[in-house]
């Protein structure tokens, strides 16, 4: 979240060398998608739904809400229909 705020703040404080900081923050935000995607379905699972259901965050204003409620929800205790509890 620093690196994030600082790529922000020098994008838009610096206005003549910005550029390469929206080319750096959206480097960032790209490498970072892909880690948090499996950690909200590996969440998902902890809760015993379907890693599909993080599409429902694509409904405006209702579907985030939704996951939300999904990822704060307790985890299962025990095996869950996507298995064992890992080691």
């Amino acid at each position: 979240m620093v690196l994030y705020a600082a790529l922000v703040i020098l994008a838009l404080v610096v206005p003549k060398i910005g550029f390469p900081f929206f080319i750096a923050l959206a480097a960032f935000a790209i490498g970072l998608l892909v880690p948090s995607i499996s950690a909200t379905v590996r969440r998902l699972h902890d809760t015993n739904y379907s890693g599909s259901w993080y599409w429902i965050s694509i409904i405006p204003i209702v579907g985030p809400i939704v996951l939300l409620v999904f990822l704060a929800s307790a985890g299962t205790s025990g095996a869950n229909d996507f298995g064992p509890v890992p080691a």
